[in-house]
C-alpha cells in the first residue's frame, strides 16, 4: 500500500438510462487502489457530499487541499466510474439494459 495522497472527485450516473452525473469529493491515500476494486471507492467515498455540478465539487476539493496541505496527487478526476451509479458500485451489481436480455447472465463472486 501506497501513501499516495490527494483530493479525489468521483463522477457517477445520477441513474442508470440517463445521462444527468452526480460528483462526490474525498481526501484520499493510497488513490491507485480504487481501480483494483470497487470496495476501496465505497470507503472513500460513502460519506461525500453529492453534488449536481462539478464547480461546486471543485470549490469543495480545494478546500479539502486547503485543510490537509499539499498533497501528491493534487486534485483528481476520477470518470473510469462515470457510466455506473453509485448504487451500482456500493452494491457491485450493474442494471440491466434492454440489450443485455436474452444474455446468459454470469455470477462473478468469488466464494
Amino acid at each position: 500500500m501506497s501513501a499516495d495522497n490527494c483530493v479525489a472527485i468521483l463522477e457517477t450516473k445520477v441513474y442508470p438510462n440517463m445521462n444527468a452525473k452526480e460528483y462526490r469529493v474525498a481526501y484520499a491515500l493510497a488513490i491507485q487502489n480504487v481501480f483494483k476494486n470497487d470496495t476501496y471507492l465505497v470507503q472513500y467515498f460513502k460519506k461525500s457530499i453529492i453534488y449536481d455540478h462539478l464547480e461546486d465539487a471543485m470549490v469543495t476539493a480545494r478546500e479539502f487541499e486547503k485543510e490537509y496541505g499539499p498533497t501528491e496527487h493534487g486534485i483528481v478526476l476520477l470518470t473510469d466510474k462515470k457510466d455506473r451509479t453509485w448504487d451500482e458500485i456500493y452494491h457491485r451489481k450493474r442494471y440491466r439494459t434492454k440489450k443485455d436480455y436474452g444474455k446468459k447472465q454470469h455470477n462473478t463472486r468469488k466464494p
